[in-house]
């Protein structure tokens, strides 16, 4: 897009207020899943279920991210990546670590 003088930026949102934190989706796929699988696997879910419950706490309002959106529509010199919420953060500083270091902080425990 650079040939053409098109800025391009790049909006990473993290947890945003929304239903699907309340949501029992998650729930009804793990009791469609075999007792072996759930056995083999709950750790992972109990990990996951962990996470997604700080995400919610976490949460940025939708007015927030929608008000960060058009700041970064309309900035004159806008920068390539807005970051919107703490766990979007996180998430930039963890990607740019050495990659055995991101994963043993970020790998699934049993």
């Amino acid at each position: 897009m650079a040939p053409w003088r098109i800025r391009v930026i790049l909006i990473e949102p993290g947890a945003i207020a929304s239903p699907i934190w309340t949501s029992a989706a998650a729930d009804r796929l793990a009791e469609r899943m075999p007792d072996r699988a759930r056995e083999l696997y709950a750790g992972q879910i109990a990990q996951a279920r962990k996470n997604a419950a700080r995400s919610a706490r976490h949460r940025l309002s939708p007015a927030a991210a929608a008000a960060a959106i058009a700041r970064a529509l309309t900035d004159r010199r806008p920068r390539p990546p807005y970051l919107l919420g703490r766990d979007a953060l996180a998430a930039s500083v963890i990607a740019r670590l050495p990659y055995r270091l991101r994963f043993r902080l970020t790998a699934a425990r049993r």
